[in-house]
This record gives structure tokens, sequence and C-alpha cells, in this order.
């Protein structure tokens, strides 16, 4: 049994939601789930879910946590809960009183719903940044290949669409470095990027895949920092984002990260440390706790906050599970 009372927030507001379930579980063995999707996700797709909430194991559940609302997202939600084959649909009774970003939980930050970053991504082909771009929009909207297969051969630019969703622009890009491409094509193809880029690009994430991150990844790398003009302000803004990182198993990754790597460890110093590990296996909610955790360094570096040396995102193995 549950009820349904439209949260008083506004687009851009912080909020702290109190929802209350009571559930009969007389019959029902714990713990069981709780999903919230928008009221319009008829098909309610897994990769959509707004929060979850595991586990619930009382009878009667008061379960606290922080939301920015993004003036896209209906006031209502229909709240599912899950247990083996059943299913309880419902709605839930909330209500909202203000909260400081730092008594947030989920990120060190309160993330604004209505300001679009915009993420460039670069690098070799084969090495995910489709993928990695399809999870930073939060769907699928750039087609995916498979190895050392190039499928983007033009920059393509794509937004997330709200939904609970941060809003970011990406740009996906092509490997020239390998391709036909003149010195000049090379240049002029560049400038497309920062045109659709534009006005940022907030972040430059230079993709390595973790099953070639051995292979000479690093070339592309300096030759788009010749080609960008302003060295410095390209660096800034640079983060090295390492895909496949459920290839690693139980290896810790930083041991990776070897004096043997010279061309790597150039690009982490260029980069000032920052790195992140994106895990292909990771739950949806996992990969979106992991954008707003990269949106925070995006937010420091449009802030001009000084980042200590070696400063990463992630700094220890079970974060490298987020992505």
């Amino acid at each position: 049994k549950s009820s349904c009372q439209a949260p008083q927030a506004y687009p851009g507001d912080a909020a702290k939601i109190v929802c209350s379930y009571n559930v009969d579980l007389s019959k029902e063995e714990r713990p069981f789930a709780v999903y919230r999707y928008p009221l319009n996700d008829t098909a309610r797709r897994r990769d959509r879910v707004l929060d979850c909430f595991w586990p619930l194991d009382t009878l009667r559940c008061t379960t606290e946590q922080g939301y920015v609302f993004d003036k896209n997202v209906s006031d209502q939600f229909t709240l599912t809960i899950l247990k083996a084959s059943e299913e309880f649909v419902g709605r839930y009774e909330c209500s909202t009183e203000p909260i400081r970003a730092q008594d947030k939980t989920s990120c060190n930050f309160t993330l604004n719903y209505n300001i679009e970053y915009s993420i460039l991504l670069v690098g070799r082909k084969g090495a995910g940044k489709s993928s990695l771009g399809n999870t930073l929009l939060g769907r699928d909207v750039f087609e995916e290949g498979c190895c050392m297969k190039a499928v983007t051969t033009k920059a393509q630019v794509e937004k997330s669409e709200g939904c609970g969703h941060p809003k970011i622009k990406v740009v996906d890009t092509p490997d020239f470095h390998e391709s036909t491409f003149t010195d000049e094509q090379r240049r002029e193809e560049v400038e497309d990027w920062k045109r659709l880029a534009a006005p940022g690009p907030d972040a430059i994430l230079l993709v390595v895949s973790c099953r070639d991150r051995y292979m000479n990844n690093y070339e592309i790398y300096q030759q788009l920092k010749a080609l960008w003009g302003d060295s410095d302000s390209f660096c800034k803004r640079l983060i090295v984002a390492f895909t496949s990182g459920d290839l690693c198993g139980n290896t810790d990754f930083t041991e990776e990260l070897s004096p043997k790597l010279e061309g790597l460890n150039n690009t982490l110093k260029d980069a000032s440390g920052r790195y992140i590990l994106f895990n292909n296996e990771a739950s949806p909610e996992e990969k979106l706790q992991k954008v707003i955790n990269l949106l925070d360094i995006v937010k420091r570096l449009n802030d001009s906050i000084a980042l200590p040396p070696n400063d990463v995102i992630v700094d220890s193995k079970d974060d490298f599970q987020g992505m």
C-alpha cells in the first residue's frame, strides 16, 4: 500500500525526498528491491531507472535520498516493488525539504541539471568511444563496434534527454591517426570538433581500452594536442578514460600504470594525473553515479579550482566497478 504526492521542487533545486513504503511481506521473503521509473516509461527499461533502494528488509521502510530535479522530469512517478516473480505497482508518498550540497552522499557537489556539460571523446579506433558516449548520455545513440573495427568515420554530436539524467552533450570523433587524412584535413577536422563542442568542450576524454593499453595509443593524443592550438587549455580539460575495466579482474589497476608505459605516463602527467576506469559490466545505477562523479571533476575544472598533482577520479579497486 502506498500513495503519491507530487514533490514541490523546481528546476535546479536540490531537495531531500522522504519516501515511505508500507508493504505486506507476511508471505514474502526478504530482501526485495524498489525501483523508481518515469511514468512515461511504459517499457520500464532498467537503464532508465531513476534510483534503486536495496535491500528493504523491514515491513515499513523509510528511505532518504538527495535529488536534483530537472524541469523535464515528471512530478509523478511509478513505484515498482520487485520480489521473485511477483510485482507490486503503486505510488509513493513523499515530502520535500531543502538540502545542502554537503548533506548529499552521492556526490560532493550540487549538480545543476539546467547546466549542459559538453564532453569531447578522442582516441584510437576500437577504444570504446561510442560505447562510452552512450553511457554518458544514458541511452544508445552512437553505433558501437567491436575490437579494433572503426565504426565512427565522421564526428557526431548527441545530447541526453533529461528524465533524471544530467544534461550532457557528447561529441564522438573518428580516429584520424591511421586514416588517409592530410595534415590540412586533420586541422579542419579538429576545428569542426571544436565547433560541435561549443561553447565547450568542458572536458576532453582521451579514451583508451584496457585490452590494448600496452599499444601505442598516444600518438593520436600528441597529434591532437599539437593541432588544438592552445595546449595549456587542452591539458587543463584532459581526462584519460580507460574502458573495459572489467577485463582487469582482480588486478590493482594502479600497478598497471608502470614507468615502462612512458607514453601513457606522459599523457597522465599532462592531465595532472586525472583518469577514470569504466567497467562495462556495471549496473545502470552505478554507471549514472560514475557519470555524476565525472561531472564533479568537470565542474571543478570549469571553475578553475586547482587540483593537486596526481589527483584522480578513482583511486581504489572498489571504485573501479562504477562503470
